[in-house]
C-alpha cells in the first residue's frame, strides 16, 4: 500500500511544485492567489478550467 501512495506523489511532484510556485509568485506581488492551470501547462484540469471561465461571467462588465 506505501508502494501506491508513493508512486502518487511521484506523479503529483511537478504540477504541484509549479502551483507552489506560481502561489508564491502571486504573494509577492501583493495579488490574492488564484488558481489557474492553463499558464502552468497542467493538463486535466477541467474543473479549474471551467470554474475560472465561470467567474468570468459572473463579474460585472466593466467600462
Amino acid at each position: 500500500m506505501a508502494w501506491l501512495n508513493i508512486v502518487g506523489i511521484l506523479i503529483l511532484q511537478k504540477p504541484a511544485f509549479k502551483a507552489l510556485k506560481d502561489f508564491e509568485a502571486q504573494q509577492k506581488l501583493g495579488l490574492d492567489p488564484v488558481f489557474d492551470p492553463r499558464p502552468l501547462d497542467i493538463v486535466g484540469a477541467t474543473f479549474w478550467e471551467s470554474y475560472k471561465t465561470a467567474e468570468r461571467e459572473k463579474e460585472p462588465a466593466r467600462n
